[in-house]
C-alpha cells in the first residue's frame, strides 16, 4: 500500500505539470482506487484462506463454502461475477436435488432393512413358538405352523407345488407308520405265540423230568422224543426216526457184543483159574517130592554139595519138569547148574572134565 501511495504521489504531480483536466484526475482516482482494493485483497488473502481451512476442520462446511466463494467473486471482474453465482446456484441445486435423492434412498433402504428386521423377527417368533409346540408334544399344529411359515417365505407362484410335495410326503408317511404297525401287531403276537410255545415245551420238560426220576425211563425217552418231533419241520420227521431206530440197533448190537465179550472172558478167567490150580497142585507135588527126596539123602548120610551124581539127578529131574512147563522147576536149574560145577571142580582130576560138564550144562539149558 505504502509503494501504491508513493506511485500515486508521483502520478499526482506528472498530471499536475501537464495541466490534467479534473476529468483524467477523476480516472486517476477510480485506477488507484481498484488498485488498492486489489492490494488490500491480495494482503488478506492468505488469512482467508487459513480462516476457510479452520472452517472445514470445525465442521462449518457451509460457512467455508460461502467464505470460499465470497474470497473467488473478489478475486475476478466485476463483469463475471453475476455469471459465477448463477453457475454456483445451478450447482447448489443439483447438489441440493442429489442429497435430496441420496436421503431418499437411504431412508427407503432404512425402512426395508427394519421391515425386513421385523419380518425377520416374527419369524424368528414363530419359529421359537412352533419349537414350544414340538416340546410340548403338539407336533400336529407344529407341522402345520411350520408349514405355513416355509409358503409364506416362497414365491406365490410355487406355493402350489410345495402343498402338493408336503400331501406326497404325508401319504408316504401315513402308509409307512401304517405298514410299520402292522409289522409290530404281527411280531407281537409272534412273540406271545413263542411265548405260549415256550411255556407248553417248558413244562412237558418238566414232566419228562419227572419221569425220569420216578424210574419210568421208557415213558421219559418216548415223550422227549415226541417232544423234539414236535419242535422240527414235519419233512424231517422221518429222518428223525430212522436215525433213533439206526442209535437204537447199534445200542443194541453194542450191548450184545458187551454181553458175549463178558461171556467168553469169564470162560477164559475159568480156563485159567484151573490152569493155574493144576499148576499150583504140581508146583506142590513137586516141592513136597523134593523135600522127601531131600530127608532121604539126609537119612543115608548124603553130602549134596559133595555128591555129582546125586546133584545131576536132581538136574535131569528139574530139566524134565521145566520141559513140561512147570515154571518153578526151570527157576531152580540155574542155582542147581551152579551146584554141580562147583561139585565137579571139587572131585575132577582134568580141567578136560570140566569143560564136558559145563558143555552138557550149557547144551541142557539151551534146549530147555
Amino acid at each position: 500500500l505504502d509503494e501504491l501511495s508513493v506511485e500515486m504521489a508521483k502520478l499526482k504531480t506528472i498530471f499536475a505539470e501537464a495541466g490534467a483536466s479534473a476529468a483524467d484526475y477523476a480516472k486517476l482516482e477510480e485506477l488507484y482506487a481498484i488498485k488498492q482494493a486489489k492490494a488490500v485483497f491480495e494482503a488478506n488473502r492468505p488469512r482467508r484462506e487459513l480462516e476457510i481451512q479452520l472452517m472445514e476442520a470445525q465442521g462449518n462446511a457451509t460457512a467455508a463454502l460461502a467464505a470460499q466463494r465470497a474470497l473467488e467473486l473478489e478475486g475476478m471482474d466485476a463483469s463475471l461475477r453475476a455469471l459465477q453465482e448463477q453457475i454456483w446456484a445451478a450447482e447448489d441445486a443439483t447438489k441440493a436435488n442429489e442429497d435430496l435423492a441420496e436421503a431418499q434412498t437411504k431412508a427407503a433402504e432404512e425402512a426395508a432393512a427394519a421391515a425386513e428386521a421385523a419380518l425377520s423377527l416374527a419369524r424368528d417368533r414363530r419359529s421359537l413358538e412352533i419349537d414350544l409346540m414340538d416340546a410340548m408334544g403338539n407336533s400336529t399344529s407344529a407341522l402345520v405352523a411350520r408349514r405355513a411359515l416355509e409358503l409364506e417365505s416362497i414365491d406365490a407362484t410355487l406355493r402350489g407345488l410345495q402343498t402338493q410335495i408336503w400331501a406326497a410326503e404325508d401319504a408316504r408317511a401315513a402308509s409307512e407308520a401304517a405298514a410299520e404297525a402292522a409289522k409290530a401287531a404281527a411280531e407281537t403276537q409272534a412273540a406271545a405265540l413263542q411265548a405260549a410255545t415256550q411255556l407248553a415245551n417248558d413244562r412237558r420238560e418238566l414232566e419228562i423230568q419227572l419221569m425220569e426220576a420216578q424210574g419210568k425211563t421208557v415213558q421219559a425217552l418216548a415223550a422227549r422224543r415226541m417232544l423234539e418231533l414236535s419242535a422240527m419241520d414235519v419233512s424231517l420227521r422221518v429222518l428223525q426216526k430212522q436215525i433213533w431206530a439206526a442209535e437204537a440197533k447199534a445200542e443194541a448190537d453194542a450191548m450184545a457184543a458187551k454181553a458175549a465179550e463178558e461171556a467168553a472172558a469169564a470162560q477164559a478167567k475159568a480156563t485159567e483159574d484151573a490152569a493155574n490150580a493144576l499148576q499150583e497142585y504140581a508146583d506142590a507135588l513137586a516141592s513136597v517130592s523134593q523135600t522127601v527126596i531131600d530127608e532121604i539123602n539126609r537119612l543115608r548120610g548124603i553130602n549134596v554139595a559133595s555128591s555129582s551124581s546125586l546133584l545131576k539127578a536132581q538136574f535131569a529131574t528139574l530139566t524134565a519138569q521145566a520141559r513140561t512147563g512147570n515154571l518153578d522147576a526151570l527157576g531152580k536149574l540155574p542155582e542147581l547148574s551152579r551146584s554141580i560145577e562147583e561139585a565137579t571142580l571139587g572131585t575132577a582130576t582134568s580141567a578136560l572134565e570140566v569143560a564136558r560138564i559145563r558143555a552138557w550144562l550149557d547144551a541142557s539149558l539151551s534146549e530147555t
